[in-house]
């Protein structure tokens, strides 16, 4: 059976044990295995990119539902994209006069800029995806990407939680394994970067024709 989400990697943990009597610790062992991954895993598997919008006379979007926390914001309607100014939502420089986003803060639950939007505007917005799955969040990159890694360390929990040594061993190697080939092929997918320099920007000071300086 295929495993991408929550409800399906539940009952492949159960299908997986064989025993009935476990089904109300499933959640549990998922949890716990989920710590496990934490701990093994670099937490940048977990980096996604998504398309916002911010409309005109608007000073927020909403947080994709999966959002931990942020990496980087950009401007989408230009080449190339505009990188924006993170700031605390305390120190955000804000104006009620409508103009291009500069700046940005997370408030709550939505991305706040510094003054309502001139015009609609496309954004690029990289962050950190929550990591705990759950009814309200269930899926997320590594169980679509990789869910051996949460079978296998969900199993290594139940077999530990009844003493059932010889499974342990073997779930625990399976887990091993899982997050190993998940850590090597997201090393892989991130070893290729182009290189790029601004050696003729050396010496002089960039304007930049939306802030005027």
């Amino acid at each position: 059976m295929s495993i991408t989400t929550y409800s399906e990697l539940q009952t492949a943990v159960a299908n997986w044990l064989k025993r009935s009597d476990l089904t109300a610790n499933i959640p549990d062992f998922i949890r716990l295995a989920e710590v496990r991954i934490k701990s093994l895993l670099d937490l940048k598997d977990l980096e996604v990119t998504a398309d916002l919008t911010v409309t005109q006379n608007s000073d927020t979007v909403a947080l994709p539902a999966d959002f931990k926390s942020p990496v980087a914001l950009w401007l989408d309607d230009i080449n190339p994209r505009e990188k924006l100014t993170q700031a605390l939502p305390q120190t955000l420089p804000y104006t009620t006069t409508p103009c291009r986003p500069l700046y940005w803060a997370i408030d709550a639950g939505n991305v706040r800029f510094q003054a309502p939007a001139l015009l609609t505007y496309p954004l690029k917005f990289r962050y950190l995806q929550a990591f705990e799955l759950s009814n309200a969040n269930p899926t997320n990159d590594l169980l679509a990407n990789y869910p051996d890694a949460y079978l296998f360390g969900a199993l290594y929990e139940a077999g530990d939680y009844t003493h059932d040594d010889q499974n342990t061993v073997k779930w625990d190697a399976k887990f091993r394994d899982a997050i190993a080939r998940a850590s090597n092929q997201e090393t892989s997918n991130q070893k290729y970067t182009p290189m790029t320099t601004e050696l003729g920007h050396m010496g002089r000071r960039r304007f930049n024709i939306y802030r005027g300086y």
